[in-house]
């Protein structure tokens, strides 16, 4: 994953780090992880990926909610069952009123679907010759389409790489509040806190700021 080119004018973390960390949260919030995954994160690989996370600004408390969570139950397939229980509670629906829109245009334009920011994110996806899967059945600002879309511009030191994150920085606290108020099970607030804590690094921090090694893959 770090051998990915640095853009010259990236102002934030080394742009290799924040493409592998865009892509992780952007699997992490297209879909409740499976049985390989949750295995990874209790005793796998995916424990040194959570530890180097946690070692980031801002990132240790949310990392240990995720870890809760995914520490409830000796069994794997309770657990799966309970952190996929509460995605689709707050992404899919399934909660009513305590349903968080994973949507950029329902955070920042008056509560609706398929607004502006939605019209926006087609523009630069066609800009880059790229589209959503038609698989995924996602509209293009789902915050799992623009972790993506971020990672790959970022990879190919596009500027409009930084337009994307500034957008995430727009609506993702909403996103984040949203979460800690509704996630019951604690793995969706810890990752939305974590989000948070990623896109305010990625805009914030000198150009010469470091990340932990133990966050390298």
């Amino acid at each position: 994953m770090n051998d990915l080119p640095r853009p010259a004018a990236f102002a934030g973390l080394d742009a290799r780090d924040l493409v592998a960390l865009f892509n992780w949260l952007s699997a992490v919030f297209a879909a409740p992880p499976d049985r390989d995954s949750v295995a990874s994160y209790r005793r796998g690989p995916a424990v040194a990926w959570l530890e180097g996370v946690s070692v980031l600004p801002g990132c240790a408390e949310p990392v240990a909610l995720m870890r809760r969570a995914l520490e409830a139950d000796a069994d794997d397939a309770l657990v799966v069952a309970r952190v996929g229980s509460a995605y689709g509670m707050l992404f899919e629906g399934i909660g009513g009123p305590k349903t968080v829109s994973p949507y950029e245009s329902v955070h920042r334009d008056g509560g609706r679907l398929f607004g502006a920011p939605a019209a926006e994110m087609e523009a630069i996806l066609a800009a880059h010759d790229l589209s959503v899967a038609v698989s995924t059945h996602e509209a293009p600002d789902h915050l799992a389409v623009e972790l993506a879309v971020a990672a790959r511009l970022l990879a190919e030191a596009e500027p409009d790489a930084d337009a994307i994150i500034e957008r995430l920085r727009g609506w993702i606290p909403s996103f984040a509040d949203d979460c800690a108020a509704a996630d019951s099970n604690g793995f969706w607030a810890g990752a939305a806190a974590v989000l948070t804590a990623i896109v305010g690094l990625a805009t914030r921090q000198p150009a010469n700021a470091e990340i932990p090694d133990a966050i390298k893959q």
